[in-house]
């Protein structure tokens, strides 16, 4: 009669050794992948982020009649003789106030609180510590590790938006009158894109943070892609499209440069499409889709 064999009790080392590295290969496999569900994830929350801002800019400018301007100022200033008694000299004192895209588009994305709360120059204050998740791209790792508030990674195209100001000089009690009242807006209405707004960049992604920053209240937190130096297409700094592919600590400030730590940046367009531009993108179809009213149409997929 054979005697039965007893159970084993416990894994071998080799056996132990061979889970080991079975579980660590695995691990190695699904990490990129997890890695790129969470990209993906990213890429298209901040593409609604974009269409939900394009939105807001369609319903400012039905109320309003005016797309919202990249940045607004509006001053009232009542003059008194200085010194007193005097009929040449005068000092003014009064109001001036400057407001942001950011700020303009608040109530429209249901933040009219904090709209009323920077309606006066103290208020408006306030908001450069306000952090709102739909300024801010998940994927935007050029803040990581950096402490900022009311940080945006993005910024409205100011060939599209333009600028308001609005100046009130009362004379007061001055024997003249010390200045003269100013009003201008080159903002545009929804039917005043030349170039058509599905084929216009209205806003892009940007780095939030690349060795400093603008915040989304800041009357800077734009790109200008009218500006041009020289070339063909125009050498500009304004051009987000040549920021792709630079790192953090690549760049120079953060006005107008695209949150590059991808491969890719995306773009929202008038008509609320939004598009990717990759770091390889035809310079010469970048500028066209920038400007507003080149009169050069640029297909881009």
């Amino acid at each position: 009669m054979t005697r039965p064999s007893a159970p084993r009790s416990a894994f071998t080392l080799v056996e132990l050794l061979v889970v080991i590295a079975i579980i660590a290969v695995l691990i190695g496999l699904l990490l990129p992948a997890i890695q790129k569900v969470r990209d993906a994830a990213n890429k298209t929350q901040s593409a609604n982020n974009l269409h939900q801002l394009i939105l807001a800019c369609h319903n400012y400018c039905n109320e309003n009649g005016k797309l919202p301007s990249s940045y607004k100022q509006d001053a009232n200033y009542t003059f008194q003789p200085s010194p007193a008694g005097s009929t040449t000299s005068c000092s003014g004192t009064g109001t001036s106030i400057s407001q942001s895209w950011f700020y303009l588009i608040l109530p429209y994305i249901e933040q009219s609180g904090l709209y009323a709360q920077g309606a006066t120059t103290t208020g408006y204050s306030t908001l450069y510590q306000v952090n709102l998740k739909n300024y801010l791209d998940p994927g935007d790792a050029s803040a990581q590790g950096v402490s900022i508030n009311a940080a945006t990674s993005y910024a409205p195209n100011f060939s599209v938006f333009g600028y308001s100001y609005k100046y009130v000089y009362n004379q007061g009690t001055c024997a003249f009158n010390p200045g003269s009242p100013g009003s201008t807006v080159t903002s545009r209405d929804l039917g005043g894109i030349p170039d058509g707004s599905s084929n216009t960049v209205f806003i892009s992604e940007k780095m939030a943070y690349c060795n400093g920053y603008y915040q989304w209240p800041s009357t800077a937190a734009y790109f200008n892609a009218s500006y041009t130096l020289s070339g063909t297409p125009p050498v500009a700094s304004g051009y987000p499209d040549l920021r792709l592919g630079q790192t953090k600590a690549g760049c120079s400030n953060s006005t107008n440069y695209i949150n590059s730590m991808k491969t890719e940046v995306q773009m929202a367009f008038g008509d609320g499409s939004v598009r990717s531009v990759g770091a390889q993108a035809d310079k010469s179809v970048i500028w066209k889709i920038c400007t507003p009213d080149d009169g050069q149409i640029a297909t881009f997929n």
